[in-house]
């Protein structure tokens, strides 16, 4: 497929050149063979023929290359190129990373065209394309839930796009919320599978509150005096509410 040029030279300038297979009368003349090939000149100068001087031109193949491996991954996972040719012995170059071994992992977060040119002998095939095609990956946040003991919670997971469905464990419910009723704290997980893709795993924790206790003893006064009363939590660092006054505080 490339083009040659042979180049003949003699000591004695002022004849012509006669070259086999049609090729003309000029010193320089230009060949395709596509296999191995022969061609012949000869020189005249005032009647006198040279000797003839051959040439032999060698043909190298040209290979042809191809890619096989992972046309279709998630946003999150490698894809695996493989590359192959028709003989054996030559070496890889991809593109556009310049790689150069047979096989390759890359990490393409959108849709990708890799190229693969392999070379023998000198020889370049001709560049072979492949598209991996790159699905999101979807995203998902669920945030812990407070309640009071003895109180139900409801966990709720959000995911960047809807359409999916959910795993939550332990209890393998699939919807997007689920409601928890426990004495204790508890941490639930969930997934999130769209379009064949699946979200890390995300965690959320129900936090049970204890309720607090409260004292709040009687007093007496006499009348016309003013009096104090304080309320003795069983927890501190809470918020008081009093009937019929505004004040906040436990005293």
């Amino acid at each position: 497929g490339v083009s040659i040029g042979l180049w003949a030279q003699t000591d004695q300038p002022g004849g012509t050149f006669l070259w086999s297979q049609g090729l003309g009368t000029d010193s320089l003349v230009y060949v395709e063979p596509s296999s191995n090939d022969f061609y012949s000149v000869e020189y005249n100068l005032n009647g006198c023929i040279s000797n003839t001087a051959i040439a032999t031109v060698t043909v190298l193949p040209t290979p042809v290359a191809s890619i096989s491996g992972d046309d279709l991954i998630c946003s999150t996972q490698p894809a695996v190129l493989n590359g192959s040719a028709n003989l054996t012995g030559g070496t890889y170059e991809w593109l556009p990373n310049n790689e150069t071994l047979s096989s390759i992992t890359v990490y393409p977060m959108l849709d990708t065209d890799f190229g693969l040119i392999y070379t023998l002998n000198g020889c370049p095939s001709d560049t072979v394309n492949f598209n991996v095609e790159v699905i999101p990956t979807p995203l998902l946040s669920v945030p812990n839930v407070s309640v009071c003991e003895g109180d139900v919670g409801t966990l709720t997971a959000y995911p960047s796009e809807n359409g999916g469905t959910f795993n939550w464990f332990p209890g393998g419910f699939t919807t997007s919320s689920i409601t928890i009723s426990s004495d204790t704290n508890v941490t639930y997980n969930v997934s999130y599978s769209l379009n064949g893709c699946t979200s890390e795993i995300q965690s959320a924790e129900l936090i049970v509150n204890e309720i607090p206790s409260l004292i709040l003893a009687d007093i007496g006064i006499c009348n016309g005096d003013s009096g104090t009363l304080t309320a003795v939590p069983s927890t501190p660092g809470g918020v008081y509410t009093w009937t019929g006054f505004s004040e906040t505080s436990a005293t």
